[in-house]
């Protein structure tokens, strides 16, 4: 049948059923099925016993002579039946065929990220976002929120972060400012607007790296107290907080009990990545924090800071997310769930022995999962297709999350274009229960007009993928021009940059 991710079961029978047209909303989803007539029973415990993460959000749905039926294992499942049905009566005109659906999720954690911290987006279009999510029955979104490029979430205690560090002079396209920030409040509201669809919003604030536009308004959390911009252009900074200054991890303490004051999540993200140790080889705090520890090197010295801010975390009842690409195993907490961007090559023996003791671990595989990369790179059947298994690991997948960097996506059509099809095979991945050996690429092609014409009905815009798929051309100009991205990396700018620092403060080593 015409449903987008497919049910794990659907056998359709002879029939059909008229139903009265009726306007719409997933936000009144009870009220909706109320007047539709759907008879609705909550059974615990039917589904899948042996997963009680996923049994809540299953559910089955009859059609016939009698109506319409739904009995799931929870009020979650409830509403993703009803994004079933919702999807069927419209591509169907209310003339539903008999059937019999039985349904659930194949991951508990089916996540979508948006980075907020390049380019601000505003409230109205994350919002519209949530939504597309919950239509693929997608029940994580992540916003990266703090950037090198922009502190986008209010903290009271220091309230120069949004007024000095949401602010750049600059950006990839252009010289004109770009600013924007989310008050505490308003922060809330989303939370809580997540939650009419059962979708958990989790923060990601990014340290020790990616931490510019903090640096920017409060030099004293760099090792040298450099008054530093907040970055304009894309690439990584090697300006990056301390890890040898007590204040510093007073900072990151205080930025996150605030922060888990507005999300209540289950998770919490702190970055992890792309942290490079230019200035703590130099600088005379963190050298003096490595001695009084007994460190070997500046790799320790990070297991040292993400450790001790995971436990600060975890001591607030947060389960810790990070990712992999900082994972060294002499240090890391093991309780820490690693995000993986790119699967561990077969010689990484040391990260593929960590995930075989059991490591929880989400996988974002770039190559499958980056939205913001060009279809040329990342097409639809890639992620229709992605196996995101880690050989060896298998048990310790937790779940698939799609995610859209916004470097080069720097307004809400772009993002749409990005996220559309693309998100539509990726929430396949993420939700149908079916083995990866018995998914059929040109059956999904064949639901997939259905459920665009049902996208574009909410108004969204989605990229003409049949054009893109046959258009050789097209696609490679389009590579080519997302690929002058080294025009923006200052990577000339970092070296002599780094020269500079050198000579001025290596001495202090």
């Amino acid at each position: 049948m015409k449903i987008i991710p497919a049910p794990s079961t659907c056998i359709t029978k002879e029939g059909s059923l008229k139903v009265t047209a009726v306007d719409l909303s997933a936000e009144n989803y009870m009220s909706d099925l109320q007047k539709l007539g759907v008879r609705v029973s909550l059974c615990p415990s039917q589904f899948s016993p042996d997963n009680a993460k996923t049994d809540s959000q299953s559910y089955s749905l009859d059609v016939d002579a009698d109506g319409i039926s739904v009995k799931a294992g929870g009020e979650q499942g409830v509403f993703y039946a009803y994004v079933t049905l919702a999807q069927l009566l419209h591509n169907y005109s209310f003339e539903l065929p008999y059937c019999s659906i039985v349904d659930r999720p194949r991951f508990n954690y089916r996540g979508y990220m948006l980075d907020v911290g390049r380019y601000f987006m505003p409230v109205e279009n994350i919002k519209s976002l949530m939504r597309l999510c919950a239509l693929h029955k997608i029940n994580k979104f992540r916003i990266h929120i703090t950037e090198d490029q922009g502190w986008r979430i209010e903290i009271k205690k220091y309230p120069l972060l949004t007024q000095k560090g949401s602010v750049r002079n600059g950006t990839n396209f252009s010289h004109k400012k770009h600013s924007g920030f989310y008050t505490q409040d308003e922060l809330k509201d989303l939370v809580a607007y997540c939650k009419k669809f059962f979708i958990e919003l989790i923060p990601e604030i990014d340290m020790p790296g990616h931490s510019r536009a903090a640096i920017a308004c409060y030099p004293e959390l760099s090792c040298f107290d450099r008054k530093l911009p907040v970055a304009t252009h894309w690439g990584v900074k090697h300006d990056i907080l301390c890890a040898g200054k007590e204040s510093t991890y007073k900072f990151a303490e205080d930025v996150w009990d605030e922060a888990c004051q507005i999300f209540d999540s289950e998770y919490v993200h702190i970055g992890g990545d792309e942290a490079p140790k230019t200035r703590w080889k130099i600088c005379p705090h963190c050298q003096k924090k490595m001695r009084e520890e007994g460190l070997e090197n500046e790799e320790q010295l990070q297991s040292l800071f993400v450790n001790r801010l995971a436990k600060y975390l975890q001591s607030k009842g947060k389960k810790v997310m990070m990712w992999n690409e900082f994972s060294p195993t002499f240090m890391t907490d093991k309780t820490l769930i690693r995000q993986f961007w790119s699967s561990p090559a077969k010689d990484q023996t040391a990260i593929r022995k960590e995930l075989s003791e059991g490591i929880e671990y989400v996988n974002s595989d770039a190559a499958s999962c980056y939205l913001d990369l060009p279809e040329k790179t990342v097409t639809l059947k890639k992620g229709y297709l992605f196996n995101p298994f880690i050989e060896g690991a298998e048990k310790g997948l937790t779940g698939v999350e799609a995610c859209l960097w916004s470097e080069y996506v720097p307004d809400w059509k772009k993002a749409q274009k990005l996220t559309l099809p693309r998100l539509c095979a990726l929430s396949e991945t993420m939700w149908t229960d079916i083995p990866d050996d018995k998914k059929e690429y040109d059956e999904f092609l064949s639901r997939l007009d259905a459920h665009c014409k049902y996208l574009k009905q909410f108004g969204y815009l989605i990229a003409d993928y049949s054009d893109s798929l046959a258009n050789k051309t097209r696609k490679f100009f389009s590579w080519l021009w997302f690929n002058r991205r080294p025009l923006h990396w200052e990577g000339l700018h970092n070296a002599l940059d780094n020269a500079k620092v050198k000579r001025k403060f290596g001495k202090h080593k």
